[in-house]
């Protein structure tokens, strides 16, 4: 009987999913619109394949994980800088939105801004204030960009008050800008808020945030929310505002490489690189900033 003739084995021009790549083929799928990262791997079937833990971190939140997902590759493909980041540092920083309950992308929640070969976690204005919102604790918050020409006057002492009435109908450039405030009252009655001049929160993105000048920093597009964070932050400092929103503010430009644990293992063990504002124990910023800086935030109105 004759040999029986076996076909040698087709070799598959096909690349597995998630699977490493050579550079020329991480070229050819983008090409292609796939969405591969630096180090070869494909982010639209790992982000999927997360879909299980973005359940469990967005339970208990509004959010939704279908449109969480949805919204993660979105924000990648939008971002074609993202790719140039190692996976894991993009999948960490999208836990950490999730964690928080944070939508990323055009609600201005939270960003993904990538820094380099890797990705970093940003909170957006307003989802500081959502998370501030959440804690029960706030009656009212808001904060605002003041531009020249518009009514503006604050006071501080036992007699405080601040008034602003805005005139402007663009709202979101740093032309024109003169003041940023920010302003709380909490359930029990407790109220505060904080002035900053727009050249001390511009020496701030300057000090702290040295991927602002990038054209696709959340400084450039959305300066007015960045502004309005900043002035958050400071309000921060002086009366608390919720557990949720600090733990956001502490993993802020934090590099996290794992989707395992709660953010804030990361937030006292992962990366951190340069932020808007220093770390206030991190003995290696030198003198830490504090809300009652004279040359940070304004605590007297300004003499004509």
């Amino acid at each position: 009987m004759p040999p029986t003739k076996v076909d040698a084995p087709r070799q598959s021009n096909s690349r597995p999913r998630g699977e490493i790549a050579l550079p020329s083929d991480i070229a050819r799928a983008r090409r292609n619109g796939e969405l591969i990262s630096t180090d070869g791997k494909d982010l639209r079937s790992l982000i999927n394949q997360q879909k299980s833990g973005i359940v469990s971190a967005l339970a208990g939140t509004a959010l939704n994980a279908e449109r969480f997902t949805r919204i993660a590759l979105t924000v990648v493909r939008r971002t074609p800088k993202l790719l140039d980041c190692e996976a894991d540092t993009v999948l960490g920083a999208l836990m950490t939105s999730a964690q928080l309950g944070l939508e990323p992308g055009p609600l201005g929640e939270a960003y993904l801004v990538p820094y380099g070969r890797v990705c970093t976690f940003i909170p957006g204005y307003r989802g500081l204030v959502k998370l501030a919102w959440q804690s029960g604790m706030v009656a009212n918050i808001d904060a605002e960009v003041v531009y020249e020409g518009e009514p503006f006057d604050y006071e501080k002492g036992t007699e405080s008050f601040l008034r602003h009435k805005p005139t402007r109908e663009e709202r979101n450039s740093i032309e024109g800008a003169t003041h940023v405030w920010a302003a709380v009252k909490m359930t029990n009655g407790g109220s505060a808020f904080t002035v900053m001049h727009a050249r001390e929160v511009e020496r701030i993105r300057r000090t702290y945030s040295k991927g602002s000048h990038k054209d696709d920093s959340p400084w450039k597009t959305e300066w007015a929310s960045m502004g309005k964070k900043t002035a958050l932050r400071q309000l921060s400092k002086i009366i608390p505002l919720s557990v949720s929103l600090n733990i956001a503010l502490a993993a802020e430009n934090t590099v996290r490489r794992t989707v395992e644990g709660h953010v804030e293992d990361h937030v006292n063990h992962g990366d951190v690189l340069d932020g808007e504002i220093v770390r206030e124990d991190d003995p290696a910023a030198g003198t830490p900033l504090s809300p009652d800086d004279p040359d940070l935030t304004a605590h007297k109105r300004e003499e004509s």
